[in-house]
């Protein structure tokens, strides 16, 4: 239209600064209420106020703000994760990472690694494989350089064909205690 503004380069950049406590805005014209999607620098000489925001307030499709690099990487830098206030919080429907570090996803594929895995309030924790190969590759591997704990109130193994106990060191030993306690082996 008769007021647009185009800002062209061919051979320098473009430059553009605001003052401490000001704000550069550039998004969609929403009339009085501004912009519902814009990129926003507020500038100041203050941390705590010194901020960058992209929002998209109406897009609702899952590509509504996309960060693509075709050959590249994408790099996500929490001031080298050296202090307190240097967190990266995801918030999402089925996959968000709090301010704690604890990563919550609806399910993993592929290799995880991780020093522990906390299910929420009364929900069960499940590790599970989702395919059936007839090769046999599709197993749920437990390592580890030391001891392999599994405790709970009532353990419980269930297998479709064998359980196998295999022990390097010779020995298989079963306890149980309490007076009342006993051991039972059938074929039920």
């Amino acid at each position: 239209g008769n007021d647009a503004i185009t800002l062209t380069a061919s051979a320098g950049g473009i430059l553009g600064r605001v003052a401490d406590h000001k704000t550069l805005v550039f998004g969609d014209d929403n009339g009085a209420d501004g912009s519902d999607s814009y990129f926003k620098l507020t500038s100041s000489n203050t941390p705590a106020f010194e901020k960058i925001e992209i929002k998209n307030n109406i897009g609702d499709q899952v590509d509504a703000i996309k960060l693509l690099a075709v050959t590249g990487g994408i790099t996500i830098d929490a001031g080298g994760g050296d202090a307190a206030g240097d967190d990266v919080v995801i918030v999402g429907k089925n996959f968000k990472v709090d301010a704690a570090g604890d990563l919550i996803a609806t399910s993993f594929s592929g290799t995880m690694v991780t020093s522990s895995m906390s299910p929420a309030i009364n929900e069960p924790l499940t590790i599970s494989t989702t395919t059936d190969n007839a090769a046999g590759d599709d197993h749920i591997t437990l390592n580890s350089v030391d001891n392999v704990n599994i405790n709970g109130d009532i353990i419980k193994l269930d297998a479709a064909d064998d359980i196998l106990l295999d022990a390097d060191g010779d020995e298989i030993n079963m306890k149980f205690g309490g007076a009342a306690g006993w051991l039972s082996f059938s074929n039920d």
